[in-house]
């Protein structure tokens, strides 16, 4: 008979999971930090794969004329953070909007402060953005959209689209 961790994981899962079980103490304490670790571990690499996606649909840019990205439901900075480092500082613009005040510190930090080339804003997806209509070369977002109530989504894509230039690029990954 295969055991639990028998099944085919990836190695850092499996490691994850048995060093977990191996603490002594509350195991419901260390199953909700290892569920935690392994949400912030694949929201980091969701957004990694988002922006070196998105970073070849941005145009050729200077810094008297440099790209802009607007990240929608920016979490914890991850792809923007992986954008700047893909891009000279200079050639790219980078905005991104989060309802939670929490995201805009854990950003702000991730950005190391808030760099002259980055501005982060907090409100909700389908407020009225503080951005110009048709500034932005990419929107993006990883997974705000898949998480927005239903209400919402119509005006969050409405914004979405207002931000966005003529030949523009909207990126909305999707799981499968």
């Amino acid at each position: 008979m295969r055991g639990p961790l028998s099944l085919p994981l990836p190695r850092r899962l499996r490691q994850l999971v048995l060093a977990n079980f191996a603490c002594p103490g509350n195991r419901t304490g260390h199953l909700a930090r290892l569920a935690f670790r392994l949400a912030s571990h694949e929201q980091q690499h969701a957004s990694r794969l988002c922006a070196e996606a998105c970073i070849d649909l941005l145009p050729a840019a200077t810094p008297a004329s440099p790209a802009t990205c607007l990240e929608v439901g920016f979490g914890a900075g991850h792809a923007l953070a992986e954008l700047r480092r893909l891009r000279p500082v200079g050639e790219l613009r980078l905005l991104g909007v989060d309802a939670s005040s929490l995201a805009l510190k854990l950003a702000t930090a991730q950005l190391g402060g808030e760099p002259d080339n980055a501005k982060l804003f907090h409100c909700q997806a389908d407020d009225l953005l503080p951005v110009a209509t048709g500034s932005c070369n990419l929107v993006a977002q990883v997974n705000c959209f898949g998480v927005l109530p239903r209400a919402q989504l119509a005006g969050a894509c409405r914004e979405a689209y207002r931000v966005l230039r003529t030949a523009g690029w909207w990126r909305w990954p999707t799981a499968g």
